[in-house]
């Protein structure tokens, strides 16, 4: 037989004809594997970016707070396609008003919204020019801080463009987000026209947003900074020319070396010392030394042909003591700088192995901040170092850290550079550092588009976060210092591990919530709840990765991942592709399960016999890692177990007495309590970084105090109340000084998996206290989506004793209730803010009682919030209905005893706790009475509760109530301050009903402080 071959233009080979089934499946498969190849090929070769190289001149302005500079761009189209257009950001738009996305996204009640006009920013004067010529641009349609260059002319690929344009930026007045200044502190940073991105997936432009980041191009900076020559300035790239610059700021660092040779104590003092000589406000320190031999100049910059605002004129001259700085750096996609006079300033180098040059170090930062900065030069040392030791050497030449006054997180990074927020520790301090300095790696070498793909930003860094704390801090078990008085000093969280408190408690908090969110979403599509995900659950699942990997093996990987795409913009296919083409194991369960769903892990064993058991609870099938020991609690054997869809019985090596999944901690199961098959008990001071496999109980010194007990003084024993566990118990253990017999109370509670509601627990607890001995149980059950479906189930029994309370409020005597309520809630942007409804029966032994309440608040104006509520309620079957579930006029009195109330007898000198407030019932927060008791009703009753909440002044209230017991309507007005109630009006007054003096008011004052101790340990 003569075959017929046709001719294969992707290999330049061959394919035989059909001959027969069994053959032509084999080469059917054959042809669709040369196909896939090829496409995987053309993939290869399609990748392009862009190249844009920038020049700027710019002058500050530090009267006026402005920037006054000139642009140019070359812009080489490396892309297959023929460009018409580009898109521009103009980023310092953002700032202008209240139409912004960044002003939208901030919302009504941020400092921006309600900040000035006076206090914002803007870019203007812009005129672009393409090789010469003027070009037309327009506004995107929904964005003014987005541009569009319309060409004159094609831009054919491989072609080159010179953009040139003028323009002025107005600083905002506060760094409300991350450009801005604070008196003469300037923080420069997003503040120049430049291209978005043109990749394979087309434009990208984009607006500013303070919750979601940035995407740029690569290429080279020119910057020239012209300002006065006091001012201290570092900024991505080197100086060119800058020797006498760098002099000058090399010999400011002899004052600060003098300063870190003080002990605490004396560098302390020097502080203060500082602070209290500080000049009133807007007069400059400059803590530094002048450059004497510097003379004055007259800056004069020249902006350009085109013609410009008043405001930013072509030519931008003043006289002063001047300077200008230039500075270049290569391969970085972004330029920030930062300038402050008052900087104490510090240097040092990290050497790399495979570096021939050393690597320059810079801190700059506030005298005030100097005991907490000291050790600065250390952390972006090791930061530099371990980052280069698990992904490549670092390629620029200096690293540095300024203290800064931004608003967006504990801190920012831009190439080369990064700007601290005030930090309460010096780990703190460290972790900030690290972890923007790392961002060079995972931002800065590795341009990801962080608005798309944020989790290969935050996230991979976070992963790297906790390895460096691991590694640096290995001899004391990676512990983390948040505040050092507390921990150091006092005792408490003495053992917390950074792992724990900064990515497995945040990850595991949500991990089960109806409301959490997968890593595959746009920065602008999560809530802010939500968006530290991209940190923590990246971060802790990353961390499992390697774990499950092995050290070696993720090294590996990692570093070829930077090798490949350094300088370069990899999307979430392309850092799949580099462990799927060096691994060959099944990493869906990552790849998938963790970063594009919120499945979610949840192992237990248990021990059966000589068998033990592990049982998959969670929804993601990850791998699990096992470890025996044997009586003398020496590891014996560790093993991965994969694919486990239920459950499954696994072998026991010899001598195993007791097993421990993940024992190291690194697997993100959300409930670790089950996690091994032994426990010991654990006492904790007040509260310390559980250990999960043992019974960790904490204890601390508790005491009650109330009008009928006094002082009860004993301990509190708790257990659980974080993530990883599935409930919390709790014990009040105390003797009643006044009345000489203990008192206490217990709490427990069950928080169950998913079932007909998305997250449901289970409560009971009781008391001997307040002259009341009694309990509840209680169920909860949830369910959410765009709303939220409160379902709740209570049975509460109480007896109280004769005599023991205000009989006006409370029946002596045993009394039962059960109840059950629905209520439902919606959060709404636009005028009404949220909406929320509960309704609700209550039964006890001869009466039952119904209810409904309704809120809403609403935002008419940027700075007013007004808050309304409504409740109504009637009885049913009354005959005998003790005091304490009747409706009260001036609100609840807490029936069930769920929270803390100082005086329920009525009889203590503090009228302000006799009149204690709870918003309850119809809730007048004047407190009505007649004949000297409080007033109440078994009939329908209904309030109505309105607040007025102001920017500068206090709340002030109006609430008017009434029923079918009553003749008239009872109103009352006031204002609140904090927790305190100040009526002024209140019209059921026989004699003056508006306040006419201090005892007038004193009188009538009320507290609402209402601390519910369970509500705080679930």
């Amino acid at each position: 037989m003569v075959e017929q071959r046709t001719e294969n233009p992707c290999v330049g080979g061959s394919i035989p004809s059909r001959a027969t089934n069994k053959k032509d499946t084999m080469l059917k498969t054959l042809f669709q594997l040369c196909i896939f190849s090829c496409v995987l090929f053309s993939q290869e070769k399609i990748y392009f970016q862009q190249e844009v190289n920038y020049e700027i001149d710019v002058v500050l302005n530090d009267d006026n707070h402005t920037l006054s500079a000139y642009e140019k761009i070359k812009y080489k189209n490396n892309s297959p396609d023929e460009l018409s257009f580009l898109w521009f950001h103009i980023w310092p738009n953002a700032y202008k008003d209240d139409s912004t996305a960044y002003a939208k996204q901030a919302g009504p009640n941020s400092r921006f919204a309600k900040s000035d006009s006076i206090d914002r920013g803007f870019i203007d004067s812009l005129d672009f020019r393409v090789d010469g010529r003027k070009i037309d641009w327009s506004y995107h349609p929904e964005w003014i801080d987005v541009v569009k260059l319309n060409l004159a002319n094609i831009l054919k690929p491989n072609e080159t463009i010179t953009i040139e344009t003028p323009f002025f930026v107005k600083l905002p007045g506060e760094v409300f987000s991350r450009l801005g200044h604070t008196g003469k502190h300037y923080e420069i940073t997003q503040w120049y026209p430049k291209p978005a991105v043109y990749d394979k997936k087309g434009w990208h432009p984009m607006p500013y947003l303070n919750q979601g980041e940035f995407y740029s191009e690569f290429g080279t900076f020119d910057v020239r900074i012209t300002l006065p020559k006091d001012y201290k300035v570092m900024a991505t790239g080197d100086l060119v020319d800058g020797e006498s610059e760098y002099l000058w700021l090399e010999g400011l660092t002899s004052k600060t070396d003098s300063l870190n040779s003080l002990t605490e104590k004396e560098l302390k003092k020097w502080i203060n010392e500082n602070q209290k000589s500080k000049p009133k406000k807007g007069i400059d320190v400059n803590v530094g030394e002048s450059d004497e031999s510097s003379s004055k100049k007259t800056i004069s910059v020249s902006l350009g042909v085109s013609t410009v605002s008043a405001e930013a004129s072509t030519q931008e001259s003043y006289t002063s003591e001047s300077k200008t700085l230039h500075f270049r750096q290569k391969n970085v996609h972004d330029f920030a700088w930062f300038a402050d006079k008052n900087w104490l300033v510090q240097k040092g180098e990290l050497t790399l192995q495979n570096r021939s040059e050393p690597i320059t170090l810079w801190s700059f930062y506030l005298p005030k901040n100097a005991e907490l900065w000291r050790n600065s030069i250390e952390y972006l040392h090791d930061s530099g170092y371990w980052f280069s030791k698990y992904y490549g050497d670092y390629p620029y030449n200096h690293i540095t850290a300024v203290d800064g006054d931004l608003s967006a997180g504990g801190g920012m990074e831009y190439p080369n550079i990064t700007v601290i927020a005030s930090m309460p520790s010096k780990d703190l301090l460290e972790m900030v550092i690290m972890h923007e300095v790392g961002h060079n790696w995972f931002y800065g070498i590795i341009g990801t588009n962080e608005r798309y793909f944020t989790w290969m930003d935050e996230g991979l860094n976070d992963y790297s976060n906790i390895r460096y704390w691991q590694d640096k801090y290995k001899d004391t078990d990676e512990r983390f210092v948040l505040i050092p008085l507390i921990q150091d000093k006092i005792g408490i969280a003495k053992s917390l591990k950074y792992s724990w408190g900064l990515s497995y408690l945040s990850y595991a908090s949500s991990a089960k919530s109806e409301k959490a969110q997968p890593l595959n979403l746009k920065a602008d599509e999560y809530t802010p709840e939500n968006y530290g995900l991209n940190y923590s659950k990246t971060g802790v699942f990353t961390r499992f990765l390697h774990h499950y990997l092995g050290e070696n093996k993720m090294d590996e990987v990692m570093q070829k991942y930077y090798q490949k795409w350094k300088y370069k913009h990899p999307y979430p296919e392309d850092f799949r592709a580099v462990f799927e083409d060096n691994i060959n194991k099944d990493l869906s369960w990552y790849f998938n399960g963790a970063l594009k769903t919120t499945e979610y892990i949840d192992f237990s064993i248990r021990k059966k016999g000589a068998k033990y058991i592990i049982t998959n609870h969670g929804t993601m099938n990850s791998p699990v890692e096992v470890v025996f020991y044997d009586k003398d609690k020496n590891e014996i054997d560790r093993t991965w177990i994969e694919k486990i869809d239920a459950e499954i019985d696994i072998p026991a090596p010899d001598r195993a007495r007791y097993a421990i999944i993940d024992p190291d901690e690194h697997m993100p199961d959300i409930k670790r309590e089950n996690n091994s098959t032994k426990s010991s008990i654990k006492f904790h001071w007040v509260w310390d970084q559980p250990t999960y496999f043992d019974h960790d109980i904490n204890f601390l010194p508790w005491f009650n105090a109330n009008y009928y007990n006094g002082l009860s003084t004993g301990l509190m024993f708790y257990k659980g109340g974080a993530p990883g566990y599935s409930g919390t118990t709790a014990l009040e253990t105390m003797w009643d000084l006044k009345n000489k017999k203990p008192v206490g109370k217990i709490y427990k509670s069950f928080n169950f998996d998913e079932n007909i509601f998305n997250e449901s627990s289970f409560q009971f607890n009781g008391m001997r206290l307040h002259g009341n001995t009694g309990g509840k149980v209680v169920y909860n059950g949830r369910v959410s989506n765009e709303s939220t479906h409160d379902f709740t189930a209570l049975a509460s029994h109480n007896v109280i004793e004769v005599a023991a309370l205000d009989s006006n409020l409370y029946s002596s005597g045993s009394s039962t209730i059960s109840s059950l309520q629905y209520g439902f809630g919606k959060d709404i942007n636009g005028l009404i803010n949220n909406v929320s409804f509960k309704s609700g029966i209550m039964i006890g032994n001869n009466f039952s009682k119904s209810w409904i309440e309704g809120k809403t608040k609403i935002n008419p104006h940027k700075n007013i919030d007004f808050n309304m509520r409504g409740w109504a309620g009637d009885f049913h079957n009354g005959k005998e209905i003790p005091n304490q579930y009747r409706s009260h006029l001036s609100g609840g009195i807490d029936p069930t005893f769920s929270n803390y109330i100082y005086d329920r007898t009525g009889q203590s000198s503090f009228a302000i706790m006799q009149n204690q407030y709870i918003q309850s019932g119809p809730a007048l927060r004047g407190l009505v009475k007649k004949d000297g008791l409080y007033t109440s009703s078994v009939s329908m009753t209904w309030g109505i509760n309105l607040d007025l909440k102001t920017r500068f002044l206090p709340n002030i209230f109006y609430d008017t109530a009434g029923g079918d017991d009553y003749k008239n309507t009872y109103s009352a007005a006031g204002i609140t301050i904090g927790p305190i109630i100040i009526p002024l009006y209140q019209s059921w007054e026989e004699g003056d009903q508006t306040a006419k003096d201090i005892k007038w008011v004193s009188d009538r004052m009320r507290v609402q402080f209402n601390l519910n101790l369970s509500s705080l340990l679930q």
